[in-house]
C-alpha cells in the first residue's frame, strides 16, 4: 500500500521550489471559524460531502499544544493562541496544497495532525484526478487568528452566533459537558470561551475581509444554503481568474521571447535580414524590357 506522509513539524516546504512539479490543477481552501457552537464542525463536513473534497475537514483542535497553553486556576487556558501549533498547521496545509495540485490520483494515506491520522475520505483513494478544481476545508475556532493561516484560505466563512445558542449547544455536545450541572456549565463557558472569543473576535475579522458572515442561529440546512452556493460561485471565479492569468502568462512569454531574439541578434551583430525590393517581372507579365 503507498503511503503519502506529511514531513515532520517544523518543516516548512514539501518540495524545494527549485524542483517543485507543475501544478495540474488548482486547489482552494475554505476556512470557517466561528465560536465555540456556532455550527463550524458541521457545516465543515457537509461542505466537504458536497463538493467532493478528497479529504476530512481539517481541525484547528489538531493542533492544540497543552504545554504551551497559558496556567490557570486549575489548569490550562485552552481559548489562547499560544496553544496553538500554528507552524505544523501551515506546513500541512502547504503539504496538501501541493500533493493535490500535482497527484494523478487520489492517495491511499495522506496523514495530518499530531497523530498521523488518515483524512482521505472513505472511497476516495485511489480516485482518478481531472483538472478540475480540490477543494480542502479546514475549521477552527481561532482559524483566522494567524495571519499566514488567513493568507492561506482562499474562502473565508464567518458563523455568528449569540451566547446563548452557543453555550447550550456546547453543553449537549459531549459526556464531559453533559455531566457538568448546566448552571455551573453555563458561568465556565461565559468565563472561559465567550470572554476569549469576544477578545480575539476583531482581530479574526480583520483577517477575514470580505468573507461570507452567515447567521449561526438558523438550522444547519439553512447555513448551507447560504455557503454550498457561495463557495461554488467562489470556485467557479477562481478558476476562471487563474485560466486568465495562464493565457496572460502565456502571451507574455511569447512576446518576451521574440524581443529576446531582437535583443540576441543585435549584441551579437547581426541585424533582422532585409526584405529584398521585389523586381518587376516583366516577363511573367508577358512582355520583355524592349516593350517599354
Amino acid at each position: 500500500m503507498s503511503q503519502l506522509r506529511l514531513k515532520p513539524r517544523g518543516t516548512s516546504e514539501a518540495w524545494p521550489k527549485a524542483s517543485r512539479p507543475k501544478a495540474r490543477r488548482k486547489v482552494l481552501i475554505i476556512g470557517i471559524a466561528g465560536c465555540s457552537g456556532c455550527g463550524k464542525s458541521t457545516l465543515a463536513k457537509t461542505l466537504a460531502k458536497d463538493l467532493a473534497s478528497p479529504v476530512t475537514p481539517v481541525s484547528l483542535d489538531w493542533y492544540l499544544r497543552p504545554k504551551w497553553m497559558p496556567k490557570v486556576d486549575g489548569g490550562r487556558n485552552w481559548e489562547t493562541p499560544e496553544g496553538i501549533d500554528w507552524k505544523s498547521l501551515r506546513s500541512h496545509l502547504q503539504t496538501a496544497l501541493e500533493t493535490f495540485s500535482q497527484a494523478e490520483t487520489v492517495p491511499e494515506e495522506l496523514n495530518l495532525g499530531p497523530n498521523d491520522e488518515n483524512v482521505i475520505q472513505k472511497g476516495q483513494a485511489g480516485r482518478h484526478l481531472d483538472a478540475s478544481t480540490v477543494v480542502l476545508v479546514v475549521e477552527g475556532f481561532l482559524l483566522f487568528y494567524e495571519d499566514q493561516i488567513a493568507e492561506m484560505l482562499h474562502i473565508k466563512i464567518w458563523i455568528d452566533a449569540g451566547l446563548q445558542t452557543c453555550m447550550e449547544r456546547r453543553h449537549k455536545r459531549g459526556k464531559a459537558s453533559r455531566k457538568k450541572d448546566v448552571e455551573n456549565s453555563k458561568l465556565w463557558f461565559r468565563d472561559s470561551i465567550w470572554s476569549h472569543y469576544l477578545r480575539y473576535k476583531q482581530k479574526q475579522l480583520s483577517n477575514a475581509v470580505g468573507a461570507l458572515r452567515v447567521d449561526g442561529e438558523v438550522s444547519k440546512e439553512e447555513i448551507l444554503s447560504q455557503c454550498l452556493p457561495y463557495c461554488t460561485k467562489m470556485v467557479s471565479a477562481r478558476v476562471q481568474v487563474v485560466l486568465r492569468s495562464r493565457k496572460e502568462a502565456a502571451s507574455a512569454n511569447s512576446t518576451n521571447g521574440a524581443n529576446g531574439r531582437k535583443v540576441r541578434d543585435r549584441e551579437n551583430g547581426r541585424s533582422a535580414p532585409q526584405k529584398r525590393p521585389q523586381e518587376d517581372n516583366y516577363e511573367s507579365r508577358g512582355c520583355s524590357r524592349r516593350c517599354r
